[in-house]
């Protein structure tokens, strides 16, 4: 009789399984439209946070990490059996998206105008669009890989329908010397460390030399202050500069630089070793953020 029973139990089971997996392909099926002479598969993929892994392997931890929510992988085919791959990673907000978007992009690819920001690298095509970070792989489209590519990406983008704006504090570093497509949203551990939870980091190039700036945006003026005091307490030694309100710092793993705190940011700058021409460079961070 138990027999019976644990049968019934593991065929229920399996059923709901099932079951649940065909409701989650159905409505994506009916997310993705046929666009122009390609039509979605039915075999959609989904991928939440606890199977992540089957998909991308050693980088689940990572999209983790931002606060990833759902994976949807669409697979296209024309009539002449040609196939795009759709990759549609969802996160819980615009900003997560774009740190992981940020951690991968391509400096020195084509960009182009396709939701907040997008490239192609070859025959592939990456968006970032509100809370969804978009990476379209084709193979075998020869020549005509950007046109299709972007006809794809228009259409996938304009289903979406997001909010395209970048994250305000981006503009918030100062834009001379700063490299391009350099700044990133860090979700955890900035600098190296634990207790800078989150924040945006940001390289320069300056002849010789490689500047980073940092910005932390607190909940508080409280919070902020306690980054602050935790930073200082850890580097042990971080004398005052006379005249201002930051502190030269000589940190173990970045070397010399200045620390600030202003309302609810903490910030700073190491890697020059022209401390004032630093701290010039911080004065319009400080005129950014702390008006």
């Amino acid at each position: 009789m138990k027999t019976k029973n644990i049968l019934v139990f593991l065929i229920v089971l399996f059923a709901l399984a099932f079951f649940s997996n065909d409701v989650i392909h159905l409505k994506n099926v009916e997310k993705y439209p046929k666009i122009g002479q390609w039509k979605p598969s039915k075999d959609i993929q989904v991928y939440l946070e606890d199977n992540l892994f089957d998909h991308i392997n050693g980088a689940s931890e990572l999209y983790l990490s931002y606060e990833f929510q759902q994976l949807d992988v669409v697979y296209y085919k024309n009539r002449r059996k040609q196939e795009i791959t759709v990759e549609i990673y969802t996160h819980t907000s615009p900003l997560f998206a774009y740190g992981i978007y940020s951690q991968e992009r391509s400096p020195d690819a084509n960009y182009l105008n396709i939701g907040a920001e997008s490239y192609i690298d070859g025959s592939n095509l990456f968006i970032l669009t509100g809370k969804h970070y978009l990476k379209i792989y084709s193979y075998d489209l020869g020549d005509d890989a950007k046109a299709v590519l972007t006809e794809l990406a228009r259409s996938i983008v304009e289903l979406l329908n997001s909010d395209n704006s970048l994250p305000p504090l981006l503009s918030a570093f100062p834009e001379q010397n700063l490299r391009p497509k350099s700044i990133q949203f860090i979700a955890k551990n900035l600098l190296g460390y634990s207790f800078f939870s989150k924040g945006y980091q940001a390289f320069y190039d300056f002849n010789e030399e490689q500047c980073r700036l940092f910005i932390i945006k607190s909940a508080s003026i409280k919070e902020s202050n306690d980054l602050f005091e935790k930073y200082i307490l850890h580097i042990h030694h971080a004398p005052r500069i006379p005249g201002g309100a930051e502190y030269k710092v000589v940190d173990p793993y970045h070397g010399a630089g200045i620390i600030r705190k202003c309302e609810h940011y903490v910030y700073g700058g190491f890697g020059l070793s022209d401390i004032e021409q630093l701290s010039k460079l911080l004065d319009q961070n400080r005129d950014n953020i702390c008006r």
